[in-house]
């Protein structure tokens, strides 16, 4: 009998249907195991998540992650933990630095009404060269960026080479 060729459209149709099947975990442990879920991302979400922050967009974050690596045992949801941080973080310091300029061109543009030029781009670009070129503030969320990028990285970099080792050392790595 020969094999039925499929395509990835139509295996992704068939994974759509199996799925719509699926009830959830039907046995006590699995379920056990599921209820756990939430708990331990929001956990997560609770210690790195700040108040004015969106823990369900840290969680979608999360998520996302965990469905395109599928980590297969704690190790290795570890590590995709610490992407997920490293990118919320990451993120978080992008919106910081784009509200401290923001704050500085605006302080300065009101202060400077009187002095300003014809040419209003001119004004702000000044202003921007002059408040990066004086400000602590922004070289500081400069090396914060750089090192939440490092560490989604090597936390990506452990991930793979982690799933590159036999299934025995992966266990107690």
């Amino acid at each position: 009998m020969p094999s039925k060729i499929t395509t990835p459209e139509s295996r992704a149709e068939i994974s759509r249907r199996n799925g719509a099947k699926s009830k959830g975990p039907i046995s006590t442990p699995g379920k056990a195991n599921s209820a756990k879920n939430s708990l331990k991302h929001g956990l997560l979400a609770r210690t790195v998540v700040l108040p004015n922050e969106s823990k369900d967009r840290f969680v979608r974050l999360l998520r996302n992650l965990q469905l395109q690596f599928k980590p297969a045992n704690a190790v290795e949801r570890h590590l995709v933990e610490t992407m997920t941080v490293a990118r919320w973080r990451q993120l978080r310091t992008w919106g910081l630095e784009k509200s401290a300029i923001g704050y500085e061109l605006r302080q300065r543009t009101a202060a400077n009404l009187e002095m300003a030029t014809e040419d209003d781009n001119t004004q702000t670009t000044l202003t921007l060269r002059d408040f990066t070129a004086h400000s602590r503030y922004l070289e500081l969320i400069s090396h914060a960026e750089t090192r939440f990028d490092r560490q989604y990285d090597r936390a990506l970099g452990r991930l793979l080479s982690l799933r590159n080792l036999p299934q025995t050392k992966r266990e107690v790595a």
